[in-house]
């Protein structure tokens, strides 16, 4: 069994639905010290930004699933998933990208796509590339919603 930890590193904290939330850092005990890093942001009111950068496994799934359940419980009304920083980009990804999908359209939210190489690569492979809403930059993504 692979022992696991989470820590928080030591970054202005945002509030988010009477959360505080960091960027996380998941260490799994590879060589490499931080596999995956989570941002969120809001940078307007209704609007949040979540973004991964590294690798988005199995081992990050617990960690993506809980800022989903807080982002859908604090009124955001449009969410913008930047993964253009993932590295590696797994079916578990796909999956918790497809119940985010899923959940933000049973709750009329609107989710937008910044997906990355390894992202774009893998929604060719299994021909879901018109699923999302897809945008190039977190910054065309929100010009996109203001507009």
């Amino acid at each position: 069994m692979l022992a696991c930890r989470l820590r928080a590193d030591r970054r202005p904290t945002r509030q988010i639905a009477g959360c505080f939330v960091t960027t996380m850092t998941y260490d799994k005990g590879s060589t490499k010290p931080e596999a995956v890093r989570f941002a969120v942001d809001r940078p307007d009111p209704g609007t949040t930004v979540v973004a991964a950068s590294g690798e988005v496994d199995a081992a990050a799934l617990p960690r993506l699933r809980e800022l989903l359940d807080r982002i859908c419980a604090d009124g955001t009304r449009t969410l913008v998933v930047d993964l253009s920083e993932v590295t590696f980009f797994g079916s578990d990804g796909l999956e918790w990208l497809c119940e985010a999908q899923q959940r933000a359209g049973a709750r009329a939210m609107a989710l937008c796509l910044v997906p990355g190489r390894q992202v774009d690569r893998l929604l060719h492979l299994v021909r879901e590339e018109d699923r999302f809403r897809r945008f190039d930059s977190v910054s065309r993504a929100l010009a996109a919603l203001r507009a």
